[in-house]
């Protein structure tokens, strides 16, 4: 029931205090978290650091192009047996050589004998898909960061509308009480009360508003300008998925551990590479000879070829420090793996109790607390105007909404915030 007014302007002044509030029910639609993901992972396509990441993807497909080529063969020309000028070859005297010339082909073959080749592509073959993982790995990052930094924004920008929304009410609540005082219904100490009220309430939007430029510098750093704006806050969120679902997701899906498995199976074929380069070398030769006998020994110039086999005696190198290494890094990588495991299962646990906690806070302790604060703002302000209520139970009613309103969007923005960390650690952006 409303309250009869005791004197005249009370009601006008009641419409003045009330006008262009905005309905708590009335909130923009927010479009899914899918949805929003999506469309700043098409921003992020021209992230420098991403671009810069994808290079280690070309980087590894050149190494395996390296890997998968065969070695040129060697050619080798030389002369022998040819005279000093100053003492020259002479059949009586001075006999020797004859001169020649040869040209000697060779060509390696212990890459093909002993699977040197083979073994060096495996291993490049693995290190293109570590890449990629590693990439993948690179972009979720990214991805979790600019989200937060998505929410960020979209929470300081809806802390700037309440400090402007909260000064246009205390300009408004100054109206009133001037109205009030004038009428003879309130003391003129009051509005002194109400202006260092507007200045607190401007001292709090201009806070607000460094804020949201900040919030929006370190946004626009990560995905560029003319990215995804943020919209409001409000809207459903996904249900908390179970720990043992997380888990198992996380052990699929997540890039990290991906690469990080790819990387042992890729120190596996690394050891098969260095046993078969613990082979010899191993080349064939095949060669043309021309002697030049005519002024040596009087006889025709004479053609003649040969071919030969040129192999290394593996006495002292067989390649012992490489097969140890090799051994190493794959324990190494064993290690680092399940070192992996451990710290994910840590982060998937402490992401999916953090999402819970604050599933729970944001749809339902803040918003029963600003649904209850909101109700008590509005009937005081109902009584203040119709001169039922004092200005200090105004201005606690007021701050006491602010703050509930502060809270109500710092726990939707957790909210989201925790579900990007979620998902995240999963390694997918739609949950189960």
């Amino acid at each position: 029931m409303f309250l009869r007014s005791r004197r005249p302007g009370a009601l006008a002044s009641f419409l003045l205090l009330t006008a262009g509030r905005p309905a708590f029910a009335e909130v923009e639609a927010e479009a899914s978290p899918a949805s929003v993901a999506a469309r700043i992972a098409s921003c992020l396509e021209a992230d420098p650091r991403l671009l810069a990441g994808k290079e280690e993807i070309h980087q590894a497909e050149a190494e395996e192009v390296t890997a998968s080529l065969v070695p040129n063969p060697e050619l080798q020309v030389a002369s022998g047996l040819v005279p000093f000028p100053w003492s020259p070859f002479d059949d009586a005297d001075h006999p020797g050589g004859p001169p020649q010339l040869e040209a000697i082909v060779s060509m390696p073959l212990d890459w093909l004998v002993f699977g040197k080749r083979a073994a060096a592509r495996e291993s490049a073959g693995i290190g293109v898909d570590v890449a990629k993982a590693g990439f993948d790995d690179l972009r979720r990052q990214r991805l979790l960061a600019a989200l937060e930094a998505h929410y960020d924004l979209a929470e300081a920008a809806g802390v700037r509308e309440l400090a402007d929304e909260a000064h246009r009410e205390a300009e408004r609540l100054y109206s009133i009480t001037a109205a009030r005082v004038g009428a003879g219904g309130a003391e003129a100490v009051e509005l002194d009360r109400v202006r260092v009220s507007i200045a607190e309430r401007r001292r709090e939007l201009a806070l607000a508003r460094a804020a949201e430029t900040g919030a929006r510098a370190r946004y626009e750093a990560i995905v560029g300008r003319g990215c995804e704006e943020p919209g409001s806050l409000e809207g459903p969120a996904p249900e908390p998925v179970s720990e043992h679902a997380a888990l198992e997701l996380a052990e699929k899906s997540r890039p990290d551990l991906v690469g990080l498995r790819l990387h042992v199976d890729q120190s596996g074929a690394e050891l098969r590479k260095e046993r078969a380069d613990a082979f010899p070398e191993l080349s064939v030769e095949a060669g043309y000879t021309r002697q030049f006998q005519r002024k040596a020994m009087g006889a025709p110039d004479a053609h003649s070829w040969g071919v030969g086999l040129t192999v290394g005696l593996p006495i002292f190198d067989r390649n012992q420090g490489g097969l140890a290494k090799a051994r190493s890094v794959r324990r190494q990588a064993e290690h680092e793996l399940e070192a992996s495991r451990r710290e994910a299962r840590a982060e998937v646990t402490e992401a999916v109790r953090n999402y819970e906690a604050s599933f729970e806070i944001a749809t339902t302790h803040d918003e029963e607390a600003l649904r209850a604060a909101t109700r008590a703002k509005e009937r005081i302000e109902e009584a203040y105007a119709l001169g039922g209520r004092s200005l200090l139970e105004v201005l606690d009613a007021q701050e006491s909404w602010r703050e509930a309103r502060r809270n109500h969007l710092s726990s939707r923005a957790e909210l989201w915030r925790s579900l990007s960390r979620l998902q995240a650690a999963v390694g997918v952006q739609v949950l189960p």
